[in-house]
């Protein structure tokens, strides 16, 4: 019998605030920075791809209030002007390449948001790279709890933000914990960097056999560089959450591989072989007489490892994220896994701690997975929002209020007014119990 989770930890931008990764308002910014300083000539041509679609979207700001640099923005426009640019057409297909590089308008859209996806590969992927490049600098599994009793001894600042090596420590701890009925968390991954991968390699890869994972290490007790990280469940089968704690990850992220974009660019024929060739493996199985091994892979190489693949494995040409907009890929059965352990976890979770993540409005259809999915849990979970400003912006204290009002009624949620990696708050336990109850 597997266990689930008793908590579930929902893993937003805001966690790597310190890391170089900016949150979803200030992603353009950076965006722009990077390209605009490169000299690669790629990623001018990458500048002025976005440029160009800025230009082709700014009337629609006499019809929309929207904020044209926020990403979500961005990408939530591109995502529409594809389809209005592919109307009465078929589904893109490799065969169609050729003339889609004809349609002015379905290129301009597509082109802006391949520009993105490689600012983003380019900015993210150094997240969590001390944890494997300078690993002497960190404590191990074993010493995890006199860093929390030490971090107890700091007085609670929220105006703290901490150090980029301090929001190292606080993936970790995180990474660590473990609750009292002995299960690990659910960790539903947003950001698409790779900070919480590597700090759970960091502290997990080197482990005695356990549980029904024990088949993914080696003889040494190693994460093999030939299997999926054991956080990772496989298709169809259970998650005992005694053994590993799960990421889940509804929006990709830069460790996955979309063989459908790959053969859109008809790069690559025999585009099986070379993954299983730079041991990527499938993240989703055949099933009966239909394949759908070819739509997602993950890529081990940049969890264990900061050294990328070289040539057009390097730039994040073929890596598959989900836009942060209200296109989820959630009839694609890769992502449709993602929602689904997400749901099964929901169901017996006894409380939801959502850090660095403001909760959109915009992002309905999360908003109404968490109900739905929360409505068929036997308990009444607490909510906890650990987000700078919870009291103080009502914007987005309400954003949460409107969701969970009844809750929010029973004092069941609560507000933790600080950074994730302030040096005060590496204890997750230490950070609920400061938590003040939210007020409609």
């Amino acid at each position: 019998m597997t266990e689930g989770p008793y908590t579930a930890v929902v893993v937003g931008a805001g966690c790597s605030f310190n890391l170089g990764v900016p949150t979803m308002p200030a992603f353009m910014d950076k965006v722009f920075a990077k390209l605009s300083t490169s000299d690669d000539p790629d990623d001018v041509e990458r500048l002025k791809s976005i440029r160009r679609f800025l230009q082709r979207i700014k009337p629609a700001g006499a019809y929309l209030r929207t904020q044209m640099l926020n990403i979500e923005e961005l990408y939530g426009m591109a995502d529409m002007a594809l389809d209005l640019a592919s109307t009465g057409k078929r589904p893109w297909r490799k065969k169609r390449c050729r003339a889609m590089r004809n349609d002015g308008e379905e290129m301009l859209a597509w082109c802006a948001r391949d520009a993105l996806n490689r600012a983003i590969y380019q900015i993210a992927k150094g997240a969590g790279g001390p944890f494997l490049d300078d690993p002497q600098r960190f404590p191990q599994l074993g010493a995890i709890d006199t860093v929390k009793r030490e971090s107890a001894t700091e007085a609670i600042n929220a105006w703290d933000q901490g150090s980029e090596y301090t929001n190292l420590l606080a993936y970790l701890c995180l990474a660590a914990h473990t609750d009292e009925d002995g299960t690990r968390p659910l960790f539903i991954q947003f950001n698409w960097d790779l900070a919480l991968d590597r700090a759970l390699y960091f502290l997990h890869a080197k482990r005695g056999p356990m549980g029904p994972d024990a088949s993914l290490l080696d003889d040494e007790g190693w994460l093999g560089e030939h299997n999926p990280p054991p956080w990772y469940a496989e298709p169809g089968k259970g998650r005992d959450y005694k053994a590993w704690p799960r990421i889940a990850r509804p929006h990709g992220g830069l460790c996955w591989v979309d063989t459908e974009k790959s053969e859109l660019k008809g790069n690559y024929p025999n585009l099986d072989k070379e993954l299983e060739r730079c041991s990527c493996i499938r993240l989703r199985e055949k099933i009966g007489s239909r394949n759908w091994n070819r739509e997602v892979w993950i890529n081990p190489a940049p969890i264990i490892s900061t050294q990328w693949l070289p040539g057009e494995w390097s730039d994040g040409r073929h890596m598959a994220i989900v836009p942060p907009t209200w296109r989820k890929q959630s009839t694609k059965h890769a992502y449709q896994d993602q929602w689904t352990w997400i749901k099964d976890g929901l169901h017996t979770v006894r409380r939801i701690v959502f850090i660095g993540y403001s909760m959109p409005r915009s992002d309905l259809y999360f908003r109404h997975f968490l109900a739905l999915a929360l409505a068929a849990n036997d308990y009444s979970p607490k909510v906890y929002v650990w987000n700078p400003g919870i009291f103080d912006e009502p914007k987005l204290r309400d954003n949460y209020l409107e969701l969970f009002a009844p809750l929010a009624k029973e004092r069941r949620v609560f507000g933790i007014d600080g950074y994730f990696g302030n040096p005060a708050l590496f204890d997750l336990e230490r950070a609920l119990r400061a938590g003040r109850p939210l007020k409609l």
